[in-house]
């Protein structure tokens, strides 16, 4: 099972207030605890906001592989910063998926988020 927890307890134990801001921010955890396949993935971090050389907006990917397990094994190789930074993140794992030889009998559901000051 994989998943991201959001309690108060949780979020509040994670927020953050740095000297130099006014608002406080948080930081995201993830947790996967692993069943005989072992074909859960959580990946959480932080990529440059667009147009900016200073500003960080964090992100989380979270899947569920089901089936042979080629898509979830390429999910948890990924480098998942440098697809997060993209502006097309979508596209890039398109095709990450579209290079694998068989899918046949495959799949991963795939929760990708992206969190923003707007």
């Amino acid at each position: 099972m994989a998943m991201l927890t959001t309690s108060p307890e949780i979020t509040k134990k994670h927020m953050i207030t740095t000297p130099n801001e006014c608002v406080p921010t948080f930081t995201l955890q993830g947790l996967e605890t692993q069943v005989s396949s072992k074909q859960d993935m959580v990946r959480t971090g932080k990529y440059l906001s667009p147009n900016t050389t200073d500003v960080y907006n964090s992100w989380i990917v979270v899947a569920d592989g089901r089936g042979v397990g080629n898509i979830i094994d390429k999910f948890k190789k990924a480098d998942w910063n440098a697809i997060m930074e993209c502006e097309n993140t979508m596209a890039l794992i398109y095709k990450m998926v579209g290079t694998l030889k068989n899918t046949i009998c495959d799949g991963t559901t795939l929760s990708v988020v992206k969190i923003t000051p707007e």
